[in-house]
């Protein structure tokens, strides 16, 4: 009996985590945590110290557009709407579909990596870890002596 109701609590939570993103007209689906253990971006706005200024009707940073009278704001109302709304990205989705590829898996092909507008998304979003990777492949076939080390 325990068993369930902790599966209960487990689905609940993983529910609540999860959001949608309006990318460029594109919707993606993903958790909160996928986002924010990548992304510079994404971490900050699912941040409890982060108060945005503009955000939704509500004072968070969701826009609810069937939710035009709310009179609920700050980090709580951020938490609780990520379940029944979208959060809007003006970024292109066909790049963010890559990187989101790789928030998840942690793995990117090459030839995905090659498209500049991939590079200057994961630059927007704050992808320093994945931007870091790219630079150092960069230099290494640039430089094909290098072995890792600076002597």
């Amino acid at each position: 009996m325990g068993g369930t109701n902790n599966s209960h609590r487990r689905r609940a939570a993983a529910a609540s985590d999860r959001v949608e993103l309006d990318v460029g007209g594109s919707i993606f689906v993903a958790s909160s945590t996928t986002l924010a253990s990548s992304s510079a971006y994404f971490e900050r706005l699912f941040s409890e110290e982060w108060h945005p200024a503009a955000g939704g009707r509500d004072g968070s940073i969701f826009a609810d557009p069937d939710d035009d009278a709310s009179d609920e704001s700050g980090p709580a109302t951020a938490r609780r709407a990520t379940t029944a709304t979208r959060v809007f990205v003006d970024q292109d989705p066909a790049p963010f579909a890559v990187l989101l590829s790789y928030m998840r898996l942690r793995h990117v092909a090459f030839e995905d990596l090659m498209d500049p507008a991939v590079l200057l998304q994961a630059d927007f979003l704050g992808m320093d870890g994945l931007l870091a990777a790219v630079k150092c492949l960069a230099y290494c076939n640039l430089r094909p002596s290098f072995d890792g080390t600076d002597e």
